[in-house]
């Protein structure tokens, strides 16, 4: 039984009760049918917005992909994936990363790697590597240690270190700590504690310098 059905009812028992009918209490009743019907009307009208909404931010998103911003061929595929449109996802990143997005790329190959395709993983984190995006450079490295590469593992790690990541600095500490070389392993810890690994960072390099009292 809903708020207004009980309050009715309880209403309706109270006139009885009495054996007389209340005119007020008749306009409270209608009163109150009155706002749900209206607040009905407003649920239904809020839901219809925001499906059009959301219908509106699509076709946006599709007519500036296919106009050539290439940031929203990202932002795009994102938006099908998460309605469950995987293949119209692939298709849009894969033409955003031929236009040279990086995010595109990015994306395109992080799903195969999900999906543990590390084979279709490699072009698309290897062009935006080659342009610079330090996460395509780690994964790439992540899809080589997968394949049991060492030597391209390592390669890709520099590169996206240089690039300023820590996260790939603290795995080229970890790399090293394994051969045995520490000199190498407090570089890339200190890297990676400069580039916002600060669990890597020593109790000094947390504190910050000291000043003189």
């Amino acid at each position: 039984m809903n708020i207004l059905a009980l309050i009715t009812f309880c209403i309706s028992l109270s006139s009885f009760a009495s054996g007389t009918e209340d005119p007020d209490m008749d306009q409270t009743i209608d009163d109150l049918k009155s706002k749900n019907k209206q607040l009905k009307s407003d649920i239904k009208k809020t839901k219809t917005i925001k499906k059009l909404t959301g219908q509106n931010q699509e076709l946006k998103l599709i007519f500036d992909c296919e106009k050539g911003v290439m940031d929203h061929c990202s932002e795009l595929g994102l938006h099908y994936m998460r309605s469950g449109k995987k293949s119209k996802a692939i298709k849009t990143w894969k033409m955003g990363c031929k236009g040279a997005n990086l995010k595109s790329c990015y994306n395109l190959g992080t799903y195969y790697l999900r999906k543990r395709n590390t084979s279709l993983a490699i072009a698309p984190f290897k062009a935006a590597c080659k342009k610079g995006h330090a996460l395509s450079c780690n994964s790439l490295a992540a899809v080589y240690h997968r394949k049991r590469k060492p030597n391209l593992t390592q390669s890709y790690f520099e590169k996206a270190c240089t690039l300023k990541l820590g996260q790939a600095c603290a795995n080229l500490s970890l790399i090293y700590k394994k051969s045995g070389e520490i000199d190498q392993v407090d570089k890339y810890q200190k890297l990676a504690c400069l580039y916002g690994m600060k669990t890597l960072c020593s109790d000094e390099e947390q504190d910050g310098p000291k000043t003189k009292k």
